[in-house]
């Protein structure tokens, strides 16, 4: 039976739609599901999968998203979280990101991550228009009672990172015992590059590339760092375009590294996986929406599935999302807050 996700309380899931406007999203016991708008942020659009964090000790959700007005425009607003079902979280003043280039409403072109101690935002993305290559790093701290933040660049901009995507098959994510940041990226080859990256520095200290093997598919994780276990833990894919052969399987992954130290038994029957992916913390549980089996609509129907991060299998699958399951939309940047 699914860990239930009540409205009752301010436990709950929360993302934002493709206008920016802030959904939670209720998952009830009798299998039923519903989502209710708390927060609408007009004229401002959302960039992408995986931008959203939430900070646990604030109780702040943060959304990385364009600002749509005579131009586009790189912004963080921050949400106040409280448990409500109402349209009554009213969020902070925009922090504007004038260093980084909106290149579009929806292009994936930045990468975004907290340290859960510090409560600080790191920001992968790039400089120019000129240059999507040249990518910069940012670290911003917000006041929530000056309603201000500072933000900084952490170290030279990087000019060796040809990218054509951050997100699909991504990983942005803090490991708060090292102080290291893992963010990925695809180029033009449809590799997936993995940079970890000093916070202190910005020094690169390990890349990986997980390259794409001609027409024959490849493989990526979309994963996040578990500081109870010091382990990276999520997902990950292998797909071969010649046998159009798909697996997804739970894995544990070296934080230093990214070598695979501990891989479970493949998902049945999922065929796709949305980037979005969040950690309960309290119950040792990995949320993700998969998508089962060939439907018409097989890649807006979503199953909301926990994982035992212990064993690595499914303790419960509920519809959640998509045209099928009542139109509620999938959420962009799905985070579980569990109001600590």
């Amino acid at each position: 039976m699914i860990t239930t996700v009540s409205s009752n309380s301010g436990y709950g899931l929360y993302g934002v739609d493709e206008d920016a406007n802030l959904y939670k999203y209720d998952i009830l016991l009798n299998g039923s599901n519903s989502s209710f708008k708390v927060s609408t942020t007009p004229n401002y659009y959302f960039t992408g999968n995986a931008l959203g964090v939430i900070d646990k000790n604030l109780n702040i959700y943060y959304a990385l998203i364009v600002e749509v007005t005579s131009w586009y425009y790189s912004i963080i607003v921050p949400f106040q979280l409280n448990g409500s079902r109402n349209s009554d979280i009213q969020p902070y003043s925009p922090i504007h990101l004038p260093s980084l280039y909106a290149c579009s409403v929806a292009d994936g072109d930045k990468a975004i991550t907290i340290n859960q101690n510090t409560g600080e935002l790191y920001i992968l993305g790039p400089k120019t228009a000129q240059s999507e290559s040249e990518m910069i790093l940012l670290n911003i701290k917000f006041d929530p009672l000056e309603d201000n933040a500072i933000i900084n660049q952490i170290g030279p901009s990087y000019t060796n990172m040809s990218f054509k995507q951050v997100t699909e098959g991504g990983m942005s994510t803090y490991d708060t015992k090292r102080n290291m940041l893992w963010f990925s990226l695809i180029n033009d080859d449809l590799n997936r590059i993995y940079y970890h990256i000093n916070t202190t520095n910005g020094v690169v200290n390990n890349t990986l590339i997980l390259k794409r093997n001609g027409n024959n598919g490849g493989v990526w994780y979309d994963a996040l760092y578990f500081d109870k276990m010091d382990i990276i833990i999520g997902i990950i894919c292998h797909y071969s375009e010649t046998s159009n052969n798909i697996t997804f399987q739970f894995v544990y992954l070296d934080p230093i590294s990214l070598d695979i130290v501990k891989i479970f038994d493949a998902f049945d029957g999922v065929q796709a996986i949305y980037s979005d992916m969040t950690i309960d913390y309290k119950n040792h549980l990995f949320y993700a929406v998969f998508v089962y089996g060939k439907t018409e609509h097989q890649q807006q129907d979503g199953y909301l599935v926990q994982i035992d991060i212990n064993n690595g299998t499914i303790v419960s699958k509920q519809e959640f999302c998509g045209i099928d399951f009542g139109s509620i939309e999938c959420p962009s940047s799905m985070q579980l807050w569990q109001n600590e």
